[in-house]
């Protein structure tokens, strides 16, 4: 997906093949129908960040875990493809800001439906696209295992993909099917995804801008993880 917004549907099962993200359009959908249309009732909107990472996070845990092992010498496909990440404290500052607009909603509606809060859905990133590979090294490197651009090989979208369905079905087989790998083909499918949004209507309705810039997001979640290595050893 390159340079979704707002205005693209819901997408469920089927046409959503992965049951994590169409358990988050059902929780969306939730959400945004629980919105009162009668004078003083429950006023509702959904934030929608994009592939949240943060100080402490599990999926930053899991990104330095990686760059530890020496595992980002390796990518699949040629590396190009752009993600949106969102830093946990920007989608609270777009949380408190859609609360905002809520609350002086219940007091003066906006006259104007592009204006609208009240059961509107604002997609929220840290408004910088950025290469998923580049930016898996940079935490890595942030958090004190660094990765050499000249070390740094490729493997075909399809090799890598083979290799993780052995990867899954060895696992399965030898732990009687109470295991996933870690190498999945979810995993290499997400990695060499594109997935770039516009977050104009965040924008223009929230007044919503990053608090904290992603090269700065990625320095400080990356350290979280460097210091908490380095009082393990200590």
């Amino acid at each position: 997906m390159t340079e979704g917004d707002d205005n693209l549907p819901l997408l469920y099962l089927p046409d959503q093949t992965e049951i994590y993200s169409h358990s988050k359009a059902v929780a969306d959908q939730l959400v945004i129908d629980a919105n009162s249309t009668t004078p003083g009732g429950m006023l509702t909107s959904c934030i929608r960040p994009s592939m949240i990472f943060g100080e402490g996070d599990a999926t930053t845990r899991a990104l330095v875990e990686r760059a530890a092992e020496g595992k980002y010498k390796w990518q699949i496909g040629n590396g190009k493809n752009e993600c949106d990440w969102t830093f946990n404290e920007n989608v609270i500052h777009a949380q408190f800001l859609a609360a905002e607009a809520l609350l002086k909603a219940l007091v003066n509606p906006p006259t104007s439906d592009d204006m609208r809060v009240a059961g509107q859905g604002f997609l929220i990133t840290n408004d910088e696209h950025i290469s998923f590979w580049k930016f898996a090294r940079l935490m890595g490197n942030a958090a004190g295992y660094p990765t050499r651009e000249e070390d740094v090989r490729s493997m075909p979208k399809a090799i890598g993909f083979l290799v993780a369905a052995i990867s899954e079905w060895v696992v399965w087989i030898i732990s009687f099917g109470r295991q996933k790998s870690r190498l999945n083909r979810v995993g290499i499918k997400f990695s060499c995804m594109t997935r770039t949004f516009r977050i104009d209507k965040a924008k223009r309705v929230l007044g919503y801008k990053p608090k904290v810039s992603l090269m700065e997001a990625i320095e400080r979640s990356g350290k979280s993880f460097y210091r908490l290595e380095s009082k393990k050893r200590a």
